[in-house]
């Protein structure tokens, strides 16, 4: 017989996934993971068969409280870029895994915290207007006034992007190739000319990666940043095509330690967008 315990583990998925879009960081959602599991232990709710919506409520209170706290506020070094995960959620829906990537996350940093709610708790996680509005403490028909400026938000943002996942596993193999030379003709010809590279610097020791403090626009400011962060590298660094957020990325390593990690937005057979995380702290991901 499953008991609650089980119900509750088969839901930890959902929880993270819900935490990590809200903040952006994996390790802060495994903390949102315990600490709304340690509340429904504590409150031992009457009904037990159906733990869905009071987990995804409490979840996303506890995020919103993170959010609104002195912590989330700290001061970051470079572009505020999304912790980089490797694993995805084990339910998966279009929107659901388009909602990971690094591009959408940006645009989700973009709204406020409570829009943010409404918009993943209805439109990603699914859940009824009635259950967000409890959720974010508002009235329902608050609820969906906000969800309606959201949606307004993701028509006039969403980011484009390939979903052949192949061609876009490809491209990075070749990205991955050109730019361990330095080759800067041939990263041009992977760039789209409008391209933008994000990364968020911090403590990194991986070539001129720490030294970016905004966002590097066009193709040949991009290429000859990438190609000088390969060849300033401390030692030699090696880069292995990997899952990053649920799509094709590169993950660096120099002497068996992951240095940085490389998430892309391809759109129409160019690299429409670069995230270089070399932040040693948002790496646990991939650090074990």
């Amino acid at each position: 017989m499953t008991t609650a315990m089980d119900e509750l583990a088969a839901h930890r998925s959902a929880i993270f996934g819900i935490a990590y879009r809200m903040l952006g960081s994996a390790s802060e959602a495994e903390d949102v993971v315990q600490e709304t599991l340690l509340r429904w232990a504590r409150s031992a709710p009457d009904d037990l068969r159906a733990p869905r919506a009071w987990l995804r409520r409490t979840a996303t209170r506890v995020c919103l409280d993170r959010l609104g706290s002195a912590r989330a506020r700290r001061e970051t070094v470079g572009v505020a870029l999304p912790e980089p995960v490797a694993d995805v959620d084990a339910e998966r829906t279009a929107l659901l895994a388009e909602s990971l990537g690094f591009a959408f996350l940006r645009m989700l940093q973009s709204m406020s915290p409570v829009e943010r709610a409404v918009f993943l708790l209805h439109e990603v996680f699914e859940l009824e207007h009635a259950e967000v509005a409890a959720a974010v403490g508002k009235t329902e028909a608050a609820s969906r006034q906000i969800l309606r400026r959201a949606r307004q938000r993701l028509r006039d943002e969403r980011p484009r992007f390939d979903a052949e996942e192949s061609r876009v596993q490809a491209l990075v193999e070749r990205f991955a190739e050109v730019a361990r030379g330095g080759d800067v003709d041939g990263l041009l010809a992977l760039l789209a000319p409008d391209v933008v590279l994000h990364a968020d610097g911090g403590e990194a020791r991986y070539g001129r990666a720490r030294a970016v403090g905004k966002p590097l626009e066009g193709a040949v400011v991009v290429a000859r940043f990438l190609a000088a962060v390969q060849m300033q590298a401390d030692g030699p660094v090696e880069a292995r095509v990997a899952e990053v957020n649920g799509a094709p990325g590169l993950v660096v390593e120099r002497a068996g330690a992951v240095v940085a990690v490389f998430a892309f937005r391809v759109y129409e057979g160019r690299v429409a967008e670069v995230f270089l995380v070399a932040d040693p702290e948002r790496l646990c991901h991939f650090t074990g």
